[in-house]
């Protein structure tokens, strides 16, 4: 099942109807990660393929690092 959730309950089922994922025939969007660049000060780009309702893209996300911290179960957070 798809994770949308944009406190919207109608905007959120039509979301998933066939206008847009078509949840019910494609479950699942996936994405594959090919190359991480390091550009220093915490930012990166990110590299990989892209794949929603079986229709595969390459595509790059830029994103910074803001940081960890260790969480009430004993793991560690990393947010992004």
């Amino acid at each position: 099942m798809y994770a949308v959730d944009r406190g919207d309950p109608r905007r959120d089922g039509h979301l998933r109807s066939a206008d847009f994922f078509d949840a019910e025939k494609y479950p699942h969007v996936t994405f594959r990660s090919t190359k991480v660049d390091d550009h220093g000060d915490g930012e990166f780009t990110l590299e990989g393929e892209l794949t929603v309702r079986e229709t595969t893209r390459p595509v790059t996300l830029k994103g910074e690092y803001l940081g960890s911290q260790a969480s009430p179960w004993g793991d560690t957070r990393v947010g992004f």
